[in-house]
């Protein structure tokens, strides 16, 4: 459970890292609300982890460098920038929303990078600020939904409450900020 939480938590970290190296001015917007969700995540994983009990293993790590994860990322980027353009063309704002639930069902890093990048001259960052919180939300009910479904009865549900409340703090903070 703690692995999920930590794992989770470094993708607001992430998706923080990705705007700052895009947009700097979309990164000082989106800052307090992904830090905000990312400080819970962090008080979530110590509550669990004073709960926990040692355990063993060994992990086993693949190459960060292989070619093929680095050409699907390309694609998969190229197509959410089109469709994101698309969208927004289109169906205005709604239509950036809609990419963005959908891209949060896989990846919220190709959502990031085009609207961060969109933002810099056709998009308001607004819209983009709102996309990614969108996918970023999407991203954590996927994730809550597969630890349900995937992981044991206690998992799933002590998976699920702790996005949950995640996920009600985050709408939250798309309204407030």
């Amino acid at each position: 459970m703690l692995g999920v939480l930590l794992a989770n938590g470094i993708m607001f970290i992430r998706v923080l890292v990705e705007i700052f190296v895009i947009n700097r001015s979309l990164f000082a917007k989106i800052l307090l609300p992904l830090l905000a969700l990312a400080i819970l995540t962090v008080i979530f994983s110590y509550l669990l982890w004073r709960k926990s009990t040692k355990t063993t293993g060994k992990v086993e790590l693949g190459t960060p460098l292989a070619l093929k994860p680095a050409i699907q990322f390309a694609v998969i980027f190229a197509f959410i920038l089109a469709l994101v353009k698309l969208a927004n063309i289109y169906l205005s704002s709604n239509g950036v929303y809609v990419v963005s639930f959908f891209s949060g069902f896989a990846d919220v890093d190709a959502i990031t990078l085009s609207l961060s990048q969109l933002a810099r001259a056709e998009l308001a960052e607004s819209i983009a600020q709102d996309g990614i919180m969108i996918a970023v939300l999407t991203n954590v009910a996927v994730k809550g939904g597969l630890a349900y479904w995937l992981g044991g009865k206690e998992f799933g549900k002590t998976v699920v409450k702790y996005f949950a409340v995640l996920i009600v703090v985050g709408i939250g903070l798309v309204f407030l900020f």
